[in-house]
């Protein structure tokens, strides 16, 4: 049993990669934090530039983390950069009217679909 203590606001989702070693964590402090369980630590932590993160989706082959929330964006990031890769943040570009309260990824990675508090999918 872990106590990985890094979030300053309540954590929203975690995620585990395939390799079991890993983890993604999501939380309202507008972060994404990439742990290693293996030797309780954070390696990685990113930040978005408003509102907080509902969740949080990793891609079919895991490269690419997809995170969605407060900010009504659907943001992509390659874990190697600082910033996001793509966004999603226009209503014309099928964005939510509301906070986007989960996300998901076909088993592909061809296709993935949010859900809003504007009861939206």
């Amino acid at each position: 049993v872990s106590h990985l203590k890094e979030h300053s606001a309540r954590v929203t989702r975690v995620t585990l990669f395939d390799d079991d070693v890993h983890a993604v964590s999501c939380s309202r402090d507008k972060s994404f934090l990439t742990w290693d369980l293996r030797h309780d630590k954070r390696i990685s932590a990113h930040t978005q530039r408003m509102g907080g993160i509902s969740d949080i989706a990793l891609n079919h082959d895991q490269t690419l983390v997809m995170t969605c929330g407060q900010e009504r964006t659907i943001s992509f990031w390659d874990l190697r950069e600082p910033y996001p890769v793509l966004l999603i943040e226009r209503p014309e570009q099928g964005m939510h009217s509301d906070e986007a309260t989960s996300i998901a990824v076909s088993h592909s990675g061809s296709l993935f679909a949010t859900g809003g508090a504007d009861h939206v999918v």
